[in-house]
């Protein structure tokens, strides 16, 4: 998931959050990670960060620790925007 300055409007909530809930026009996914770059907004936005859930790490003596940083949650929920109905 690529977010911006935009999508996020404070730049700690996606890397301090907990859980992160994300609504999601099904017209903007895209079929692989390249084509997120040649999207206008890409270009016009201060930052983007790609976003794909919670981290995790292994020590050296393998230890799997889930959620090592960013959120614990990512959740995704599809819906298409509002359509601006015309003006009477």
């Amino acid at each position: 998931m690529l977010l911006n300055d935009a999508d996020l409007q404070v730049n700690a909530v996606a890397y301090l959050a907990q859980h992160l809930i994300v609504l999601l026009d099904p017209a903007d996914i895209v079929v692989n990670l390249h084509h997120p770059y040649r999207r206008r907004e890409f270009r016009d936005r201060h930052y983007a960060s790609f976003h794909t859930g919670p981290s995790a790490t292994a020590d050296i003596e393998g230890v799997l620790i889930h959620g090592a940083q960013g959120v614990r949650l990512l959740s995704v929920l599809p819906l298409a925007r509002a359509v601006d109905s015309p003006a009477r």
